[in-house]
């Protein structure tokens, strides 16, 4: 196995796991804990959201998939600390 491949993998899990973060927190912003559009956002916008950024960042030019995967953990990370 390839260890450029394995550190890739390993990047996308904590990119996947940022952007549900991300997503989770924008719909409950928005949405709500109950109703049935707060559902509907966990179940389907959510994982809509992990998909949707794991394939942008997957098919972006080798030279750019880093940085463009970082964006979700350096938003992470400023939350983080503007709240602190």
């Amino acid at each position: 196995m390839n260890f450029e491949f394995f550190a890739f993998l390993v990047f996308m899990s904590f990119v996947s796991f940022a952007v549900a973060f991300l997503a989770y927190g924008m719909v409950v912003r928005f949405m709500g804990k109950d109703g049935f559009l707060a559902r509907v956002g966990q179940i389907i916008l959510v994982p809509a959201c992990i998909v949707i950024y794991d394939f942008i960042t997957m098919a972006a030019p080798q030279s750019y998939r880093y940085i463009i995967g970082s964006i979700p953990l350096v938003l992470i990370e400023g939350r983080k600390l503007c709240r602190g």
